[in-house]
């Protein structure tokens, strides 16, 4: 897949809409333990300097429990699974299978068929993420059976992760003989207004302040950047206590952890004093 239809593939906006927002976290935590069951080894690429964050409590089953729509006007043949192929690419290694992610706002119906289809029972749980996390794995794996055979998790080519280059395509190594069950996770694009369930740094790639230092920087200045972008802030403070309507004193300083909450939403952890 060319670089140009991969950025195709990832400006696809999700139609989807986050019905769930009502739902208390409680009940979330409570329904991820249930689905997610015991773990399996996992053997994972080293991640970036800046981790992603996962925001928590986060109903991981919404994304079960309807694909994500995207219309297909436009795309040669009729239909976005003629246009685009398939949405896993398998290929073997050894005693091994290389699987790859090529379309990272694929349904969860193509990828579990196409697993299906090689024998394989694997399920991939659509998890909604800030821009630069598109089509990056969770590297959390799962097993309903007593299987400890392992599934290795990794990024091609490899550093992209590290380097934060694009494409950074997923792939998983799974042992030809696996016969157990599994249940991983893809960062897919958010809907609009659908609030994340991972996201990169702040100033990553597509994120609200890329190309920003914005760690100990007055909250004046950082504000007035988010909204000439066309953000909403939400405010923090450094007790836990939140305000959508309260706004720090400009010279108060910006530290961590501040990230995006939505695609249109950041949330900024403020203090008095700057970060050492």
């Amino acid at each position: 897949m060319t670089h140009q239809t991969f950025d195709l593939v990832r400006r696809l906006d999700p139609a989807a809409d986050d019905a769930l927002g009502d739902v208390t976290p409680a009940s979330r935590a409570e329904l991820l333990a249930g689905i997610l069951d015991s773990p399996v080894d996992v053997v994972a690429a080293r991640r970036s300097r800046h981790p992603v964050r996962r925001l928590a409590p986060v109903l991981v089953a919404a994304s079960l429990l309807g694909g994500v729509v995207v219309s297909t006007s436009g795309w040669p043949g009729g239909t976005r699974e003629q246009a685009l192929g398939p949405a896993l690419s398998f290929s073997t290694e050894g005693e091994f299978l290389k699987v790859r992610i090529l379309d990272p706002v694929a349904d969860s119906r193509r990828y579990n068929e196409e697993f299906k289809a090689q024998g394989l029972d694997i399920e991939l749980v659509l998890i909604p993420a800030s821009p630069s996390q598109v089509g990056q794995a969770d590297g959390q794996l799962y097993s309903g059976s007593n299987t400890r055979q392992r599934i290795r998790f990794e990024s091609v080519p490899a550093g992209c992760v590290e380097a934060a280059t694009y494409p950074c395509v997923p792939e998983f190594t799974i042992p030809k003989d696996y016969r157990g069950t599994a249940r991983f996770g893809i960062n897919r694009a958010a809907a609009p207004g659908e609030q994340y369930a991972a996201t990169g740094a702040l100033n990553g790639r597509d994120e609200p302040l890329e190309g920003i230092q914005w760690l100990n920087r007055p909250v004046g200045e950082i504000s007035a950047i988010l909204r000439q972008r066309g953000f909403s802030i939400t405010y923090r403070w450094p007790t836990g206590r939140q305000n959508p309507n309260a706004t720090p004193p400009p010279t108060w300083y910006v530290i961590e952890p501040s990230f995006a909450r939505q695609n249109n939403l950041v949330e900024l952890e403020v203090s008095p004093r700057p970060m050492k």
